[in-house]
């Protein structure tokens, strides 16, 4: 079974699972809020809307919400010409968890219409504690074909695990930001999948392989220099600021940023700002830039590049 939220409050109390713990919560509508109170509650699957202006709620501040199904996207639009912009906002929920290592989890926009006025956004606010495990983590991964332009953001919580083998922040075309809400010493901590040491993830900041738009993502640990976080990373490559250049002769650029504070990023690879091989079709090469900045912690990695340009 499954339940839907179109406008107004669904508060849980009496206890936990109030909901069928295997079934579907759907938003719809413009607005609408889920209050768990402070009870567990499980869910199979949850979906949000894709078209328009939404904006939706989860709280509960020692409560939890757990979901083991589906993929999660957060961000609208499709190939019509209409904008969608979507907020997600958990910042009053304990806990959050997304349990599927076969399944994504997606900020971010996903128009692909000819015009240039269309835009899709994604935004989420991310609970006290959070844990995702997923096989993708994506911030506005998505790049289309045409002129319409997304964007996704993720403002990280108090605790935040993330769990994927691919971690990709900002997509072709698009922008991207990943950052802290406003909170005294937060914690990141990103591992593969598996979620042990031995699992390491992939890592890309800023790609690009586009003649229409320029692509920026930034991944900003400090929140402007508001914030003083620790990060546990380990990674088995990261690159920041990556331009495909191979289908498109007209070369737009891209810009990765990568801001951490204190704690260890330890990646086996770095490159910043990497230009891929020209191809037949590829007469002007977009630039790409790359920024990896260090505030009081460790980075430990055995290849570091620095404009990584192949011919």
């Amino acid at each position: 079974g499954g339940t839907s939220i179109v406008g107004g409050i669904l508060r849980l109390e009496g206890g936990n699972n109030r909901l069928l713990s295997t079934g579907s919560l759907a938003f719809g509508g413009s607005s609408g809020t889920l209050d768990v109170g402070s009870n567990s509650q499980t869910l199979g699957g949850l979906t949000f809307s894709k078209t328009g202006t939404t904006s939706h709620l989860i709280t509960g501040a020692t409560g939890t919400l757990q979901v083991n199904g589906g993929d999660i996207q957060i961000g609208g639009g499709d190939t019509s010409a209409v904008s969608a912009a979507q907020t997600v906002d958990m910042s009053g929920l304990g806990n959050f968890l997304f349990v599927n290592s076969l399944k994504s989890f997606s900020v971010g926009g996903r128009t692909d219409n000819a015009s240039a006025a269309v835009t899709g956004s994604g935004t989420l606010f991310l609970a006290k504690t959070n844990s995702i495990t997923a096989s993708t983590f994506g911030i506005s991964p998505y790049g289309n074909g045409n002129s319409s332009s997304n964007s996704g953001t993720v403002h990280l919580g108090q605790t935040n695990t993330i769990n994927a083998n691919s971690v990709v922040i900002g997509g072709l075309k698009t922008t991207a930001l990943l950052d802290f809400q406003t909170l005294t010493n937060p914690i990141l901590k990103i591992r593969g999948t598996g979620g042990t040491d031995s699992n390491r993830a992939v890592m890309t900041v800023g790609a690009n392989n586009s003649g229409i738009l320029e692509a920026n993502a930034t991944v900003d640990l400090t929140s402007g220099g508001t914030v003083t976080s620790t990060l546990d990373a380990l990674l088995s490559s990261l690159v920041i600021g990556q331009n495909l250049r191979s289908t498109n002769a007209l070369g737009k650029s891209v810009t990765g940023t990568f801001i951490m504070g204190a704690g260890l990023l330890d990646a086996t690879s770095i490159v910043v700002a990497g230009q891929d091989s020209v191809s037949l079709l590829t007469t002007a090469s977009g630039d790409a830039t790359g920024s990896l900045t260090l505030n009081g912690g460790t980075i430990r990695t055995s290849s570091l590049t620095l404009a990584d340009k192949k011919t």
